[in-house]
C-alpha cells in the first residue's frame, strides 16, 4: 500500500471521527462544554486591587506602579531591609526599616505589624536579594499579602523622591 494514500485514509478517518464526536458532544444535553477561554490567573494587579490575600505560599513581585498605587491607598507597610545607615540616607517615604540582617532583633517591631495590611519590602534592587528573602520570612511569620519591590530604591529615586 502506498504511504501517501495510507496517510490521507488516516487523516480521513480521523477528521471523521473528531467531527462525530463534536457533534454528538454539541447534541448531548450533558455534553462538555467545550471552550478556548482560560481561568484567569491572579495577577499582582489583581491581588492588589481587591486587597485580598494571595493564592500563594510565595511573596509576589510588584513594580513601582502598583507601590505607588498601595501607596496612596494608605494600606501598607514599606519595609527597607538594608542597614540603617543606608536607610539614614534616604528611603521610600513613610518606609520603616527592618534590616534582613538584624531580623531577629526585629522580631518584636515585626509581630507588632497588622497582619492584615500589604507589607511591601524593598532594598538597593538588583542584585540585592534581602527584600525577597525578607518576604518569603513573613510570608512564614503569617503574614498573608506581602510582596517586594525587586526594582527597589535605586529605580524609585528614578522618578520619585526619597525621604532623609
Amino acid at each position: 500500500m502506498n504511504v501517501k494514500k495510507l496517510a490521507a485514509e488516516i487523516g480521513v478517518v480521523f477528521a471523521a471521527a473528531a467531527l462525530l464526536g463534536f457533534a454528538t458532544n454539541d447534541l448531548n444535553p450533558n455534553g462538555v462544554k467545550i471552550s478556548i477561554n482560560r481561568p484567569v490567573k491572579q495577577t499582582a494587579d489583581a491581588a492588589l486591587q481587591r486587597h485580598q490575600e494571595l493564592d500563594s505560599a510565595e511573596p509576589i513581585v510588584i513594580g513601582k506602579e502598583q507601590l505607588k498605587r498601595l501607596v496612596q491607598a494608605k494600606d501598607i507597610i514599606i519595609i527597607d531591609t538594608r542597614t540603617p545607615q543606608e536607610f539614614l540616607q534616604g528611603r521610600i517615604p513613610n518606609a520603616i526599616n527592618i534590616p534582613f540582617e538584624r531580623l531577629e532583633e526585629s522580631i518584636e517591631t515585626i509581630d507588632s505589624l497588622a497582619k492584615t495590611s500589604w507589607i511591601v519590602t524593598y532594598c538597593d534592587g538588583p542584585p540585592c536579594d534581602k527584600a525577597q528573602l525578607l518576604a518569603a520570612e513573613l510570608i512564614d511569620m503569617g503574614f498573608a499579602r506581602v510582596a517586594y519591590y525587586d526594582a527597589g530604591l535605586d529605580d524609585w529615586k528614578k522618578t520619585e523622591g526619597v525621604q532623609q
